[in-house]
């Protein structure tokens, strides 16, 4: 009921399109293959699915929902390379699939069809993503891993201790490059003051890193 309400809101609000998010509390794959569909047709806008669970979001069922006219994409964020390669080859002509766990295992699943990635790093070195990106859309897959290298430091602080930093390190990243982060999501804890001297330096070679793109950026201009 509150996905169809908000989906009524943001189709009277002129979107362009809606992301579904992951299922959260008691599911089924029935279910949620038919709680899906239902969203994506009655919401009537361009619509993405979010996959966090191959138990309850099986292959076969996404490829299904991602043959709707409504899905136009799909963010896959599970840790299985070839469950997705089997998704991408069901429906890769249907709707767009993006890696959504960032940039550490990008490359692999751009070589396996996926179109992009989604990135928090992107928030402070656009720079480093984009051209991450374009590297990899032009053939340069060595030049594309050199800079996903340089990145996966970072991604692996978000990644420690079950993720705990996954959200307040980007937050932490953004303050240290001058912009607002802002606090972090209830039941989430910030960045510990023994740990922030890591994170800032993780982030001030990164900065350097950026700023030289950057400035490849504009020369190119």
């Amino acid at each position: 009921g509150r996905a169809l309400e908000m989906g009524r809101i943001a189709r009277s609000l002129g979107v362009a399109g809606v992301m579904i998010m992951p299922i959260v509390g008691p599911a089924s794959a029935g279910g949620v293959a038919v709680g899906l569909r239902d969203i994506a047709e009655k919401t009537q806008l361009p619509t993405i699915l979010y996959q966090r669970r191959l138990d309850i979001m099986p292959v076969e069922q996404v490829v299904a929902l991602c043959r709707l006219d409504e899905v136009v994409g799909l963010k896959y964020a599970v840790d299985d390379l070839e469950a997705f390669r089997r998704i991408v080859a069901g429906a890769g002509e249907d709707a767009a699939m993006v890696c959504g766990m960032a940039e550490d295992p990008c490359i692999d699943y751009m070589a396996t069809g996926a179109v992009g990635f989604s990135s928090g790093m992107a928030n402070f070195v656009p720079g480093m993503s984009l051209t991450l990106l374009e590297r990899f859309a032009a053939g340069d897959r060595a030049g594309a891993e050199e800079i996903r290298q340089q990145m996966v430091p970072f991604e692996d602080l978000r990644g420690e201790r079950a993720a705990r930093y996954s959200g307040s390190a980007l937050h932490a990243a953004m303050e240290r490059f001058g912009l607002a982060g802002g606090p972090v999501v209830p039941f989430a804890e910030d960045v510990t003051a023994e740990d922030m001297p890591r994170l800032h330096a993780l982030v001030d070679k990164l900065a350097e890193v950026e700023r030289q793109m950057q400035l490849q950026m504009k020369e190119v201009v």
